[in-house]
């Protein structure tokens, strides 16, 4: 199961930067460089991401009972405010400053894999996710599901990370 999680952490932290690498092709797409490189790890970030889902609603998962749930949809704000926007403003014009931001990247993603943030992903949000800070039992765990409030822990979980949930479908 732990490599299942570190895939799963990797695609999410892939996918998180839909929004930047869909900018940088648009405002790079006389680059090669920039535009194959923002083309294939979306795909991978994607196809890893979808086929893992994918299994994980098969995995059977266990049912948990909330005493409280509150919705946690603020921290993807601040998340594309701070590791977003300050990628666009880039100027990239040598293969020394392409190598330095791409350093910068996956360092900003080894701290992304190894804290867990994996739930802070604006991608999610836009696919139709939602995170919710749910308490059972005295223990505080983030869950992250298409449905909605109301309807949150309705099917089976599966813990896809330290206290992280993904309910199936």
């Amino acid at each position: 199961m732990t490599i299942l999680r570190s895939w799963v952490t990797i695609c999410l932290f892939l996918v998180s930067y839909f929004p930047l690498f869909i900018i940088m092709a648009i405002l790079h797409y006389d680059n090669a460089i920039i535009l194959y490189s923002s083309i294939t790890t979306l795909s991978v970030g994607f196809a890893g991401l979808f086929i893992t889902f994918y299994v994980l609603n098969r995995i059977s998962g266990e049912y948990k009972q909330a005493t409280s749930i509150k919705p946690e949809s603020k921290i993807n704000f601040q998340y594309f405010l701070a590791y977003i926007i300050p990628f666009v403003a880039i100027d990239i014009d040598s293969t020394r400053q392409i190598l330095a931001y791409a350093v910068l990247f996956i360092f900003i993603g080894i701290l992304y894999v190894k804290t867990e943030l994996i739930y802070v992903n604006p991608t999610l949000t836009m696919l139709g996710y939602h995170l919710f800070k749910i308490k059972i039992n005295d223990e505080d765990i983030l869950l992250i599901t298409k449905n909605n409030f109301e309807k949150a822990l309705k099917n089976p979980v599966v813990l896809i990370g330290r206290n992280l949930y993904l309910e199936r479908r």
